[in-house]
């Protein structure tokens, strides 16, 4: 029986694989497929952040979820777009894309990717 490597790598692994042998027509099924599988995922984080949110209004107040949501730009966002500012504005030798690989770092998404096996 023969082994089956690409069940062995991710789908964004895959797709990176593609780009870099020049094979549009893999790379196009993979990053699709890639699209698909996040879509799903980030559908059922709204709904479940909504949902969070309308718990904390209706049993703490209004005031709370603003608390929330600023505790959120505060810590999660802000850092994101203070580093893309840096990147962006400075003249930097760093190309778009390790600015944007600087931010997943600095964010903690990264972690996050990787036990969804994004990177």
């Amino acid at each position: 029986m023969q082994e089956r490597k690409d069940l062995n790598q991710s789908i964004a692994e895959l797709a990176i694989a593609s780009i870099q042998a020049h094979n549009k027509d893999d790379a196009e099924k993979y990053v699709l497929q890639l699209v698909g599988e996040t879509a799903f995922s980030r559908g059922i984080m709204t709904d479940m952040i909504n949902l969070i949110l309308t718990y904390v209004g209706k049993e703490f107040g209004e005031e709370k979820v603003k608390d929330a949501w600023m505790y959120t730009c505060k810590n999660f966002w802000k850092p994101i777009v203070e580093n893309f500012k840096h990147c962006h504005t400075t003249k930097s030798s760093k190309p778009l894309q390790h600015c944007i690989e600087d931010l997943v770092v600095s964010s903690g998404l990264n972690r996050m990717m990787k036990k969804q096996r994004f990177l």
